[in-house]
């Protein structure tokens, strides 16, 4: 009846419910199941027993191709949660490691000078490479990531501190060249160092991808490049 009223009534919300439920409709006709991205979000766990239970009722000889298909829902489930939270802004603010990790700039010159060198050999990179336009901008960068006020640091946490590593260098340009690089390498070695990096979130295309998002970014947009990273960094 309601599907009835609906594609009656002429409306612009009586036109998305038409849109809706003919999209719905079509998805659960064709493939036998339909997915609802935010109650995957509110009910995770329960979502992927829900996928076993399902794989396990469909009969192995069944004309259906279900089985493939659900394993590459339950593979990439975590993408519905982090993309609704990244289109609602609704993207963590905090860290939640707050183990107390130390570095000086010249920890961070050191692994850069090192990275530098195995570029050059492999003939990736030039001289100009993490090479610092003005004396004293990475010092800069580390001052601001471990900055405190009041005896309490501002980024409190060890995912704050890695991610905030991570943007500066990007975005604040201090080498003539390898920014993206830098940065990149610089966040994973502090998460290393912290011992909370985590494999299974950041492969390297991951990293690449989310590298090249904040380089492109706006300015204006930090904290939700910033927030988005913390999000993976809590889904690890």
């Amino acid at each position: 009846m309601i599907i009835a009223v609906g594609y009656r009534i002429n409306s612009k919300r009586a036109t998305k419910f038409r849109q809706w439920a003919t999209k719905t409709l079509k998805q659960h006709i064709t493939q036998g199941y339909t997915i609802n991205r935010h109650r995957i979000a509110g009910n995770y766990q329960t979502f992927l027993q829900t996928v076993e239970a399902v794989k396990k009722l469909v009969a192995k000889n069944s004309r259906l191709d279900i089985s493939s298909t659900l394993d590459l829902i339950k593979a990439f489930a975590s993408t519905w949660v982090s993309l609704k939270a990244y289109d609602q802004a609704n993207l963590p603010t905090t860290g939640i490691n707050k183990r107390q990790v130390k570095i000086a700039a010249k920890d961070l010159s050191r692994v850069l000078t090192k990275l530098k060198h195995e570029l050059i050999l492999k003939k990736e990179t030039s001289k100009l490479f993490a090479q610092e336009r003005e004396r004293g901008i990475f010092a800069g960068i580390v001052g601001d990531v471990f900055q405190s006020f009041d005896g309490k640091d501002l980024y409190p946490s060890v995912e704050e501190k890695a991610t905030h590593l991570f943007y500066f260098i990007i975005k604040n340009h201090p080498s003539t060249d390898g920014n993206k690089r830098s940065g990149a390498f610089a966040f994973i070695w502090f998460l290393q160092k912290a011992e909370i990096l985590g494999p299974t979130r950041f492969t390297p295309e991951a990293l690449t991808a989310l590298t090249l998002l904040i380089a492109e970014s706006d300015p204006k947009k930090k904290e939700r490049m910033v927030g988005l990273v913390l999000l993976l960094l809590k889904k690890d």
